[in-house]
């Protein structure tokens, strides 16, 4: 039967279908819980954790776990992702679950959740798992290491299935939709160490895949996420078709099924096979790319159902009206099975709710949307709601001067004329980047923001800091040297507040790693240089410095962008 939106939309609220594809932040409005479960995962890190740290971790851990559920109780959600609220890493739930736990981990003899940290932050002189980025994003996993030879270690789904169970327990098993992470995209993110055929380990991985499906479905839950954003990247078509092709047919037999989520870009390479795997479901994300233009094309196939990723979770606007635009949109084109109206891709990369902020005017929250307002987004646009063509924050295209990317002499001149002035050796030394920040100077850096200290007293300190991290290089010999950045608590936000187009949030925490947590500064205007910027640290390091300046791509780059920039001026480099 043809699709009429109009009609879906009139349905009562608890008949549509809604997801929240993924996690929501892993703290609360307060932020106590955050810092709670923070606090308690450094003890866990630092060595310092006893029974009753760990009891109050599991605690802490839960009580957020809930409130996140309840959340999306509580603003209509129909079908609520769960299973990749973690302790540090969600890529790292997976490695752990799996038992892909590498074997030098394994031979320190420590418990499940030592194990587990053992990996993501190192222990007893044995190296953590390396970090990178997490594709184009600015959150960064830890990579696994795999090999044709892994130590054969059961894999153990507990935490997933109890966090299930949990919410099942308080939304019914009709809403609660468990979350996995692809074995191809697992695969294809790791570092294979011996060179083995990806399709082989793939192959190893889809026994303990079957079995996890299988206890999911022995629940009751009514489907499963199955995440691999990997199909959106170039060349992963030649390649990996026939891996994904084995993998989903296997994962198909498991008796439940499955919903493929894919995010951050189109599916246009390895549509061909994709739309031909046995899945119920396809999440694709509309706000970026080409995939509104696959749909249009009359290519999605009638025996599955389209969740519709049109509410953005990368940028912080309420962008209704080009979301309410592109539902209008899939509404013509035919499909045989009612839209799933959700978010772009997992709400952890946005702040947790605008309306913590006491700073923002009026009229800034009204341009706003964190993962909170996101969630209202969705059931807005389920239920018909339209919005506004424009966020109300200056959206203009982003034009650069072509001179921007150029030097007056070529790099051959540059550089001999650096060799003559600061008469360096071929090879020479340097520390890279800010050092350590001492307690005392963190510790005068909070006096100084709540108005304890005067800006003269502040400054004195920071200036003996520079002295200090000069002086040491200087005696170890080192050519060119660093002032040591100790006037920045935050690189991009320190860079930011030196210019003007940004706004700047209180509790507006997002994920870049394990415990480490930044606040993203949010274009909100163009941005324009307003005053010097290091000049002051400058003369402080006098001539022996040399004074760490970012670029001005850097802050706009790891802040949260306006839409039309971030198609604009978007980076394919996961391409």
């Amino acid at each position: 039967m043809k699709f009429a939106l109009e009609s879906y939309w009139a349905k009562k609220s608890t008949e549509h279908e809604l997801s929240s594809v993924g996690k929501l932040a892993a703290f609360d409005l307060s932020m106590r819980g955050m810092r709670a479960v923070l606090r308690h995962v450094q003890r866990c890190l630092l060595g310092s954790r006893g029974a009753t740290d760990m009891n109050t971790l599991n605690q802490i851990a839960d009580t957020v776990l809930r409130r996140n559920i309840q959340l999306q109780i509580d603003a209509g959600i129909d079908m609520i992702g769960v299973g990749d609220f973690t302790f540090y890493d969600h890529i790292l739930d997976w490695i752990h679950m799996l038992g892909l736990v590498p074997d030098r981990f394994l031979k320190l003899g420590l418990s499940p959740l030592d194990t587990y940290f053992a990996m993501a932050r190192g222990a007893q002189n044995t190296k953590a798992l390396d970090m990178s980025k997490w594709l184009n994003q600015n959150y960064h996993y830890e990579i696994p290491e795999l090999s044709s030879n892994m130590p054969s270690t059961r894999a153990d789904f507990s935490k997933l299935l109890e966090q299930v169970k949990t919410a099942i327990g308080m939304a019914g098993k009709e809403k609660v939709v468990p979350i996995i992470f692809g074995p191809c995209t697992l695969v294809n993110i790791a570092k294979i160490l011996d060179g083995s055929d990806p399709a082989t380990i793939v192959r190893s991985l889809l026994p303990k895949y079957v079995e996890c499906l299988k206890m999911l479905a022995a629940l009751g839950v009514q489907e499963v996420q199955v995440h691999d954003p990997v199909l959106v990247k170039s060349g992963i078509a030649a390649q990996w078709k026939p891996i994904f092709e084995e993998a989903y047919k296997a994962m198909s037999q498991a008796g439940i099924p499955l919903n493929l989520v894919t995010y951050f870009d189109d599916l246009e390479e390895s549509w061909s096979f994709v739309c031909e795997l046995p899945v119920a479901k396809i999440s694709m994300d509309f706000t970026t790319g080409n995939n509104l233009d696959i749909i249009k094309a009359g290519k999605f196939p009638k025996d599955k159902q389209l969740g519709a990723g049109v509410v953005d979770s990368l940028t912080p606007f309420v962008l209704l009206g080009k979301a309410s635009s592109t539902l209008s949109e899939l509404a013509k084109c035919g499909l045989a099975k009612p839209l799933i109206v959700q978010a772009s891709s997992s709400l952890m990369y946005l702040p947790y709710d605008v309306n913590a902020e006491p700073a923002f005017s009026p009229e800034l929250k009204q341009t706003l949307g964190f993962a909170i307002q996101k969630l209202t987004n969705i059931v807005f646009l389920a239920k018909g709601g339209q919005g506004p063509s424009s966020s109300g924050i200056p959206n203009k295209p982003v034009v650069v001067p072509e001179a921007f990317f150029s030097r007056k002499e070529p790099a051959q001149i540059r550089l001999a004329l650096q060799a003559t002035e600061l008469n360096l050796p071929k090879l020479w030394t340097s520390s890279i980047g800010s050092f350590p920040q001492m307690p005392e100077l963190r510790a005068i850096r909070l006096k100084f923001r709540k108005g304890e200290v005067s800006e003269e007293e502040y400054d004195k300190k920071v200036n003996e800091y520079i002295s200090y991290c000069v002086g040491i290089q200087e005696a170890v010999g080192l050519d060119v040297l660093v002032h040591g950045e100790p006037e920045r608590s935050d690189m991009v936000e320190y860079f930011a507040e030196q210019l003007d187009g940004f706004a700047f949030t209180q509790y507006g925490w997002v994920q870049s790693y394990g415990s480490r947590y930044t606040r993203p500064p949010i274009v909100v205007k163009d941005i324009t240089h307003v005053k010097p910027m290091t000049v002051k640290e400058w003369k402080v390091s006098f001539l022996f410095v040399h004074s760490l300046f970012l670029p001005l791509t850097l802050p706009r780059s790891f802040s949260l962008p306006r839409a039309l920039a971030r198609e604009t001026v978007k980076s394919k480099h996961h391409k």
